[in-house]
C-alpha cells in the first residue's frame, strides 16, 4: 500500500490570527489545531476569553472533515487555589521546561492516535486490509 498521509499540527496562541481553509483536493491530510493554555500567574479576564476561544474552536472545527480540535487540559497547569506556576510557565505565558512535557505528552498521544485512526480509515475506503 503506498498511502502518503500527513497530519499538520497548527501552534497558535494569543497573539496569533489565523484562518484555515483547505479543500478535499490536498489528498490524505489530517489537519490537528491545539488549544490555547491558560496564562497569567492568577486568574485573570484573559484566561476567560482563551477559554471562550477554545469552546469556539472546537465547535466550529468538529464540522470540518479530518481536522480535530486538541482541547489544552487547564488544570495541567493552574493549581487548586488559580494560579500558574512559574515552574510550569516561567512568565506566566510561555512553558517552561517543566511545562513542555505536560502539553506535548497528551498532545503526541492525541497525534498518534489520528494518525492511527486516519490510516485506518483511508485503508478501508481503498478496500486494502488494516496491518
Amino acid at each position: 500500500m503506498n498511502i502518503a498521509t500527513f497530519v499538520v499540527l497548527i501552534l497558535f496562541g494569543t497573539k496569533c490570527e489565523f484562518f484555515l481553509s483547505y479543500t478535499d483536493a490536498v489528498g490524505n491530510i489530517c489537519v490537528a489545531l491545539k488549544g490555547i493554555p491558560p496564562r497569567g500567574q492568577y486568574p485573570n479576564p484573559v484566561r476567560d476569553r482563551i477559554a471562550d476561544t477554545n469552546a469556539l474552536l472546537a465547535e466550529r472545527l468538529n464540522s470540518l472533515p479530518n481536522t480535530t480540535f486538541f482541547s489544552v487540559d487547564a488544570s495541567l497547569f493552574v493549581n487548586s487555589d488559580g494560579t500558574i506556576s512559574h515552574h510550569d510557565m516561567y512568565n506566566y505565558l510561555h512553558l517552561s521546561r517543566t511545562g513542555i512535557p505536560k502539553l506535548a505528552e497528551p498532545l503526541l498521544e492525541e497525534i498518534e492516535m489520528l494518525l492511527k485512526n486516519f490510516l485506518t480509515a483511508d485503508s478501508a475506503s481503498l478496500g486494502e486490509p488494516d496491518n
